[in-house]
């Protein structure tokens, strides 16, 4: 048993070795396992939309742009809008990704959602809150779009919506137009009026009663379709703001104030009659009409409105009538006619009023009433004299004030207000004053003067009761103080006298009471006179003027070389005003007094201004004396200097106050200047390379007006003695940063170049002199470098390093490629490289023959000398691959023929010619013939030679696979039976035999 296991271990270790061979000739035919490419450089884009949307994945390469991708959709439910894209910066803030941006980094980018924009409502009626309203946004571009608001209680409304255009509305009503945003929230409040519309105990057909309608202060009510009663015989003709018949028409043409009720007014039509409406006005006549007969009325003015009005619009069972042709209005009237041929419908009448104004007037304390005013929109309205009673502690009427008793306006009596705009209150201002008799009467004087010419003199006076005065006091006279005229006025309070005082220009008026004499008053008034004005050098001189008259005055044309100073006021008290619209024109109410003014002139000065080079150069002015220099509107400029403002020396001291410094004289004033540091940047041309010169390029200062200095500097510091626009690099700057500085002798500061590396070595010789032979044996070892000097160095195929040069020649090298150039020097970089190439001993084809020591087969031919003879077992090409390998398979595995060599025979060098081949063959074939079978690259070549001496010799012109085949037919030994066919069968053979060994071994052992 023992014995039995090296036996076994033995076929084991056999059977191994071969299962190598037969796994490799199993993957023989199979395709290379790929290698992994090394990954390209990328990054990767992360989209999250957010909800529950899959992140979206980009890989791109790394610098490249991310392509946006469709916006996400919104989530079903949501009220939300996608915005934009989003990364988390830096500071852990969110911020927009621009697409145009390249990605260097991987990168997250979140959807950035908008919640829809949110409008709150407060509503109220009348200030009170809205607790049922029904409000509704109407999308202005889809009008089926429709967003109802939620009631928050309490008159408080909200709605959610897309982003866009609405208009908001109140029960179906517009009322105003919002545009929110996106991620908006909103908060506004509305106050409406509720117009309720009343039958008016009329039972009217279902459905035509109109809505309530909801007006805000700046909308205007609709005129709603007419109601219709249920009792054919009665139609509607109006709305009107109470239930009886005389009630006012409503206006709706203008805004309600509060909430109120409409209510219907009905007419009883026969028989061929027609109803008649009408909008814009109240009519006057009747309210139907009758067929074929001519209809009439008048329009009249609603409240705040008047007439003259547009022409008016009649339209008859809906069809418009022509004006002049079909019916006549005149606007100035109202009055109205309908041809009678055109009444055959209903008809319906539209005009515009003018819109009024109504202006009250308020007593203010005093007592009494005073007719209200109504005037246009935008027209002048004269304040009237009061008609009130002062109060008691204040007597004395002191003018009106607008709409505020206290603060408001303050307007005298005649004072005219334009443009009114609104409903007005003037309230009277009253006085504490020391006059008990109030007078007001008017006299014209005539007086003779200037040798006969006539000016007017206008007494002005106001007579009222004293309040003091019981109502039943009787009749007041009235006694005069100062010379008397025969004029007498008679007032409804008491005959009245009155004369006035030349001297005093006043008149004095006494009030006794004929019920109490001992209650009296006394007052005075001024005489409004006509006074003089005097002009001196001027226009409008030697008229006359009332009192509060408004004058103009022109100066005459300045004399040469002056100019009109100012108006001096020579007497008149008045205040003079400067027109704006004329130049040193000026204006003044007169005062009571003549006037005399007097125009002064002033010597005109010239200015100048030297700006030293500098532009713009201002044009001179002319200043009149003791005036101010206006400082030009454009300060100068001047290349290389900073402009400092005006001096009156050349020497820029002693600078201009242009608030203060008057003129007396012609001068010129001197632009400053203050030179500015040098500006824009210089540069080095040339190499940083020793022995190469550097020049300092100074084309790009932009503002140099002097002369520029330079001094060199070698890291940092300078070098002493260099200081000219160009420098010659030495050996002591190798290594080192070189610049220049560079100032000017007027402009301040400097400018510095600077080399962009640290200054190298100047590149060193080339190679010169140099030479190579190449190798002469096949050895390959006799090449030779001449000229290598110790200057240089040179370095082999092989070598890793420089080696030195010898001065002597180089020998025993073999082919390569040599590199030679000149040794680095303190100054010098190493030259460049030289390249010689030592080529190999070119082989001679010779006559020769090679003969394989293992198989004994011989090439004889031409051959190159170097060649060497290769005898390998012939592997033939895959069955079906080759026609000729099938063919001598095909032979191999025929019993009748016998396989002698299957040899692939090659030269590693080339031959010339024609090769002759000696196979060694077994003696017994000699004299017979053999067939040699070729695989000439696919092709199949047959030769039959004669076995001699052992040997089979024939000529072939290329080798390839050779197989030697011996005939049955007396051509050779019979077959017997075994053919070689391929290595893997060999194996599997070796692996038999050993089997076969140790069965023999084990029978030994049981004899």
């Amino acid at each position: 048993m023992n014995k039995t296991v090296p036996a076994t271990l033995l076929c084991l270790l056999m059977l191994a070795a071969s299962l190598p061979l037969i796994a490799i000739a199993a993957t023989f035919n199979q395709s290379p396992i790929p290698v992994a490419a090394e990954p390209p450089d990328e990054v990767t884009v992360i989209f999250k939309p957010g909800y529950d949307y899959p992140d979206l994945i980009r890989t791109i390469p790394r610098g490249s742009t991310v392509a946006r991708p469709a916006d996400p959709e919104v989530p079903e439910g949501e009220k939300v809008v996608f915005s934009r894209w989003v990364f988390l910066d830096y500071d852990d803030s969110y911020t927009d990704w621009k697409f145009s941006d390249p990605v260097n980094s991987d990168l997250i980018l979140h959807a950035r959602w908008l919640n829809w924009p949110t409008y709150n409502l407060g509503v109220t009626v009348d200030w009170a809150p809205f607790t049922d309203a029904v409000i509704t946004a109407r999308s202005r571009s889809d009008s089926t779009e429709c967003y109802e608001f939620t009631n928050k209680d309490n008159g408080q409304y909200s709605v959610q919506l897309p982003a866009g255009v609405y208009d908001l509305e109140v029960h179906g009503q517009r009322f105003r137009t919002i545009s929110p945003a996106n991620g908006t929230t909103t908060h506004a409040s509305v106050n409406f009026s509720k117009i309720t519309f009343d039958a008016n105990e009329q039972d009217l057909v279902e459905g035509t009663l109109p809505s309530s309608q909801y007006r805000t202060s700046l909308m205007s009510a609709t005129i709603p379709p007419a109601p219709e009663a249920s009792d054919p015989a009665y139609v509607f003709t109006r709305w009107t703001t109470g239930p009886e018949v005389t009630s006012p028409t409503y206006g709706f043409n203008l805004p309600p104030t509060s909430s109120l009720t409409l209510y219907a007014q009905w007419t009883e039509i026969g028989e061929d009659q027609y109803p008649v409406l009408v909008s814009g006005a109240d009519w006057e006549g009747s309210p139907v009409a009758t067929h074929g007969q001519a209809f009439t009325g008048k329009l009249l003015p609603q409240t705040h409105f008047a007439l003259p009005s547009d022409t008016a619009q009649v339209t008859v069972d809906g069809t418009s009538l022509t004006y002049l042709t079909d019916y006549t209005y005149n606007s100035n009237t109202g009055d109205l006619e309908i041809f009678g041929q055109n009444v055959t419908g209903p008809i319906v009448i539209t005009v515009q009023m003018k819109r009024m104004y109504t202006v009250h007037f308020d007593a203010n304390g005093g007592t009494g009433t005073m007719e209200t005013v109504v005037t246009p929109k935008a027209n002048y309205y004269p304040l009237p004299e009061p008609q009130f009673s002062a109060p008691d502690d204040r007597p004395y009427f002191g003018g009106w004030r607008l709409n505020n008793p206290l603060t408001g306006s303050l307007y005298n009596v005649g004072d005219e207000v334009f443009a009114l705009q609104t409903e007005q209150t003037f309230y009277a201002t009253w006085n504490i004053g020391i006059n008990w008799v109030r007078v007001h009467v008017h006299l014209t004087l005539n007086e003779q003067i200037d040798g006969g010419t006539t000016r007017n003199k206008i007494v002005s006076a106001e007579v009222s009761q004293h309040q003091g005065l019981p109502p039943d006091a009787g009749k007041v006279s009235w006694s005069i103080s100062g010379n008397t005229s025969p004029d007498t006025f008679i007032n409804q309070q008491g005959d009245l006298t009155v004369g006035w005082d030349e001297k005093s220009r006043k008149i004095t008026i006494r009030a006794t009471s004929d019920f109490d004499p001992t209650v009296w008053g006394e007052g005075t008034a001024a005489i409004n006179n006509t006074y003089k004005l005097t002009v001196n050098h001027g226009t409008g001189s030697g008229q006359y003027f009332f009192y509060r008259g408004l004058f103009y005055i022109d100066p005459d044309p300045a004399p040469a070389g002056q100019v009109f100073d100012k108006w001096v006021l020579e007497s008149g008290g008045v205040s003079l005003t400067a027109d704006p619209r004329v130049p040193n024109r000026y204006r003044a109410y007169i005062n009571r007094q003549d006037v005399v003014v007097t125009a002064t002139y002033a010597n005109l000065y010239r200015v100048d201004f030297d700006t030293a080079g500098g532009l713009p150069i201002p044009d001179f002015q002319e200043v009149r004396q003791d005036g101010k220099v206006t400082l030009p509107a454009t300060d100068p400029e001047k290349i290389g200097f900073t402009f400092d403002g005006w001096t009156k020396e050349a020497d820029g001291t002693d600078p201009w106050d242009f608030d203060n410094d008057t003129v007396t004289s012609d001068l010129t004033l001197y632009a400053k200047w203050t030179p500015e540091a040098l500006d824009g940047f210089v540069s080095l041309t040339g190499s940083s390379v020793f022995g190469e010169a550097l020049s300092v390029d100074t084309s790009a200062i932009t503002n140099n007006t002097g002369t520029l200095s330079y001094q060199w500097l070698r890291g940092g510091s300078a070098i002493d003695g260099v200081t000219g626009p160009a420098y010659t690099l030495i050996e002591t700057d190798i290594g080192q940063i070189i610049s220049c500085r560079v100032t000017s002798d007027v402009q301040t500061g400097s400018l510095t170049a600077v080399t962009n590396a640290p200054v190298t070595k100047a590149a060193g010789p080339a190679v010169t002199g140099v030479s190579k032979t190449d190798c002469t044996t096949l050895a390959n070892n006799d090449g030779s470098l001449l000229g290598v000097t110790s200057a240089m160095e040179y370095k082999g195929p092989e070598d890793t390093l420089w080696l030195d040069g010898t001065d002597s020649a180089l020998t025993g090298l073999g082919d390569g490629t040599y590199q030679v150039r000149v040794k680095e020097t303190a100054t010098h970089a190493a030259g460049e490289i030289s390249s010689f190439v030592i080529a190999p001993y070119q082989p001679q084809h010779l006559p020769m023959t090679l003969t394989d020591p293992q198989t004994g087969i011989s090439v004889s031919g031409n051959i190159r000398e170097d060649a060497e003879l290769v005898v390998t077992e012939a592997e033939p090409h895959d069955p079906g691959e080759c026609a000729a390998c099938d063919a001598i398979r095909k032979r191999a595995e025929n019993e009748v023929d016998s396989l002698l060599l299957h040899w692939d025979i090659s030269l590693t060098q080339a031959f010339s010619g024609e090769l002759t081949i000696s196979l060694p063959v077994d003696p017994t074939y000699n004299g017979k013939k053999v067939d040699i079978l070729h695989c000439a690259q696919g092709r199949l070549k047959t030769y039959t030679t004669v076995v001699q001496n052992g040997r089979a010799t024939f000529t072939v012109t290329e080798l390839s696979p050779l197989a030697v085949f011996a005939g049955a037919e007396g051509q050779g030994a019979p077959a017997t039976g075994v053919h070689l066919t391929y290595p893997l069968l060999g194996l599997l053979v070796f692996g038999l035999v050993g089997t076969l060994a140790l069965i023999m071994y084990r029978r030994e052992q049981r004899t």
